[in-house]
């Protein structure tokens, strides 16, 4: 299905969307446009490569100010000393990050590229995510979960303390785990203690709890096999999980369990020796990567076709000599597609470019 085109050393962020890549040669920072190579001053150290609607951002840091670079227009602008932008954006907004040398404590605000300002009155301590039309914060630890006003204004805020307590300790209350995205009204969020929980968004109460623990369901919480690595599909806007032996859907309208199946209970046994360390939601398939189960690393990646139900790539990327030398996949980069192309990143930073076999008719 995909045959591997490219390789990029030293790679330090790259979009799939439009085959951009940022990689280092002899510390200097080098930036690759379908495959247009333009090299960087010494001075500038490019991180970042983020798509927001029609334009992509180039982000980095030169001379102790934080850049960006819209790469449609070739526009750049810079913002304040010391403030990093942080991998999170919506229609135009950018979450920064700005640390106080003095006592160490970091603060979070909000960034509109397009208005060049800030939104929020005053950087705050809560990191602060983006979703959908929604502005969302978080202490540390992840107590709790709040909804702010798009400057700054505290509009609810939902305690985890409100669940039942984690499986492993009566005596400990379950923590945010992550921010899935919102839908249909809700924001989706995972626990610590491996629940699901549907928060209204108009007023930060509970909507529905979902659950991979049997003994959840006392509390009235729905059953469910498990999660695994969860996405918010953008075209149906439906929650869909694959683990390495299960795969979902739900409803996020209806807030029903509509797909639920083992991996075990499939005519098509390829996943049955392999254990499924991450997965990406990519249109009617989940990319993932792994290893089999007689293996210590992750040097496998594959395509699961969800509504086949059946895997229908897998590929070994790494050898056991590359394994041997302390490189495997990076499980904060699973496979991503982009048209007729798949990149997956390791360990070492090597950038690993796929693309699609030609079908011969």
């Amino acid at each position: 299905m995909y045959l591997l085109k490219q390789k990029f050393d030293n790679v330090v962020a790259y979009s799939s969307n439009e085959n951009v890549i940022i990689y280092k040669t002899d510390d200097i920072y080098n930036f690759s446009i379908n495959d247009v190579n333009i090299l960087f001053n010494e001075d500038s150290k490019p991180y970042m490569v983020k798509y927001i609607g029609n334009d992509t951002y180039l982000i980095g840091t030169s001379l102790g100010r934080s850049f960006y670079l819209n790469i449609t227009n070739a526009n750049i602008e810079y913002i304040d000393i010391d403030t990093i932008l942080v991998n999170t954006f919506l229609d135009g907004n950018v979450v920064v990050d700005n640390m106080d040398k003095s006592n160490c404590v970091i603060t979070f605000n909000v960034y509109n590229l397009k208005e060049k300002k800030y939104l929020f009155n005053e950087f705050i301590e809560n990191n602060i995510l983006l979703f959908d039309k929604y502005f969302l914060t978080h202490p540390f630890p992840r107590i709790s979960i709040s909804r702010v006003s798009e400057t700054g204004t505290p509009l609810w805020q939902f305690a985890f303390s409100q669940l039942a307590p984690v499986y492993w300790d009566a005596n400990t209350p379950d923590t945010l785990e992550k921010i899935i995205g919102a839908a249909h009204g809700n924001v989706w969020v995972t626990t610590d203690g491996g629940r699901l929980v549907a928060i209204n968004a108009n007023t930060g109460q509970i909507t529905k709890v979902f659950t991979a623990r049997e003994e959840d369901k006392k509390y009235g919480y729905e059953y469910t096999v498990g999660f695994g690595w969860i996405d918010i599909r953008p075209d149906d806007n439906n929650i869909y999980g694959m683990s390495s032996i299960h795969f979902s859907k739900i409803n996020t309208k209806t807030l029903i369990i509509e797909i639920s199946y083992l991996f075990s209970e499939l005519k098509s046994k390829e996943l049955a020796n392999f254990d499924i360390y991450r997965t990406l939601l990519q249109g009617k398939y989940c990319t993932f990567l792994g290893r089999k189960k007689n293996e210590s690393k992750n040097c496998w990646i594959g395509v699961f076709d969800y509504t086949l139900r059946k895997t229908v790539w897998l590929h070994r990327v790494l050898s056991d000599e590359e394994l041997k030398k302390g490189n495997e996949l990076n499980i904060n980069h699973p496979p991503k597609m982009a048209g007729n192309k798949l990149y997956i990143k390791d360990v070492k930073h090597n950038l690993h470019v796929f693309e699609k076999e030609a079908v011969v008719s």
